[in-house]
């Protein structure tokens, strides 16, 4: 299956990708600005700039799934325009949902988006145990978290 994660919030799309890609997938994630990409990773698109959005809409079209992360704005109208025939997953981590709702199937990032999201599921947020357990056990860090 091929996989699209468009936008990388808190480089949840990059974890989720990765488990992804271990079990057979062709999983790509897209974002928008260079500060996630130095952060979390991914190929960066210029969405404000016609030829390269263009590309980028034509692009998607080679994948089965189009999990979009923290969808709003005018990416999301043109997405759910051009959906046809692929699997649409809309992906709320917080402000995205907040002060509205949506009725269709989705996932939220915690469980007191439920609430606006009468059919969506809570998917916790992943995280990367050996991130964390590379942490040096005399950093400030890791003293906070004992």
């Amino acid at each position: 299956m091929q996989i699209a994660h468009i936008n990388n919030t808190a480089g949840i799309a990059s974890i989720i990708a990765h488990g992804q890609k271990n079990y057979g997938n062709l999983v790509d994630v897209f974002v928008f600005n260079r500060k996630t990409q130095n952060l979390f990773g991914g190929t960066k698109i210029n969405y404000k700039f016609p030829v390269t959005r263009w590309n980028f809409l034509r692009k998607l079209q080679e994948y089965d799934v189009w999990h979009y992360h923290y969808p709003y704005g005018t990416l999301k109208r043109e997405l759910e325009r051009r959906n046809n025939a692929k699997i649409y997953l809309k992906h709320y981590h917080g402000n995205d949902l907040r002060g509205t709702q949506d009725y269709d199937y989705c996932l939220v990032s915690t469980p007191d988006l439920l609430a606006h999201a009468p059919n969506g599921r809570w998917l916790p947020n992943p995280i990367m145990i050996q991130e964390i357990e590379s942490i040096p056990k005399k950093s400030k860090l890791a003293e906070s978290l004992r």
